[in-house]
Order: C-alpha cells, then sequence, then structure tokens
C-alpha cells in the first residue's frame, strides 16, 4: 500500500476517480482469499481480516472500501446464501476481481 497507493492516489482523489490500475494488483497478491472460507479462500480469521482492512485503508479508505464491499456484501452474501453452482462461479470471480 505504501508505495502502490500512498505515492500515486492524490491525483485520482482530487479527480473523484478510482484507481482502476491497482485491482489486477490487488487480484494478484492473494489478499481477498482472507476474507473468505476454505475452498474459496483460506478461512482467515476475523483479527488478520480487520489488520487486512485496516493496511487498505491506511493506503486509501477508497481501496478498503472497494475490498471490503466486494468481499463483505457480495462475496459473503453469496458465500453465506448461495446455491453451490452459484458458489463455484461467483466466489473466485469475486476473489480474484
Amino acid at each position: 500500500m505504501e508505495t502502490e497507493v500512498r505515492d500515486s492516489i492524490i491525483p485520482y482523489v482530487e479527480q473523484a476517480k478510482f484507481p482502476d490500475y491497482l485491482v489486477p494488483k490487488l487480484a494478484k497478491t492473494g489478499i481477498l482469499k482472507c476474507f473468505f472460507k476454505k475452498p474459496y479462500g483460506n478461512g482467515a480469521k476475523v483479527l488478520l481480516q480487520g489488520l487486512i482492512t485496516a493496511e487498505l485503508a491506511r493506503g486509501d479508505a477508497g481501496v478498503a472500501t472497494m475490498c471490503v464491499v466486494q468481499c463483505g456484501l457480495l462475496g459473503h452474501t453469496i458465500e453465506l446464501l448461495g446455491s453451490e453452482e452459484q458458489k463455484a462461479k461467483y466466489l473466485p470471480k469475486i476473489i480474484n476481481l
């Protein structure tokens, strides 16, 4: 977050735009797997999820919000309430952005 976000986020904030270039970089890290249970994620503890979110927010609140909405609101709903077919179809896409 220090080198990829904090050093380059100001122009995006000033223009009220989201830094789309970060999405593939976040996906490459595999960090979103921490927010999901196995077999789609790695089943990280809630404390680790909170620390990851805090680190994302330290770089930029908008980036953290995007990840939390993607995983928490969208992904977690599918994980809890979706059929196995829906989980297999959508969760890998959400985790890999």
